[in-house]
């Protein structure tokens, strides 16, 4: 998947944080985090850029992928706010 987001949005920085750990389900489903960096999100609002990242995992997301949070940033608003990581998603259900 990795692999693909790279390409798909042509960029280096990409983070997937695994968070099934933390969620209880009872089917082996991926709760996932995405953190893309991209220049393919300029001038697109958030609505669109978490779209383009619907689209590009469709596949995946119709068959692995239980639950997922979507981060989007251009490489300006990347370095602009200093941007290392992003906290992962912990279930309050669990």
């Amino acid at each position: 998947m990795l692999s693909k987001i790279k390409k798909y949005f042509n960029t280096e920085i990409v983070k997937i944080y695994d968070n099934s750990m933390y969620h209880k389900n009872n089917n082996s489903k991926k709760h996932l985090t995405i953190l893309i960096v991209s220049n393919a999100f300029v001038q697109k609002s958030i609505l669109n850029r978490h779209r383009q990242v619907y689209q590009a995992l469709s596949k995946e997301i119709n068959n692995t992928i239980y639950a997922l949070s979507i981060h989007t940033y251009t490489f300006h608003e990347w370095k602009k706010n200093n941007i290392i990581n992003i906290k992962k998603n912990i279930c309050k259900f669990m």
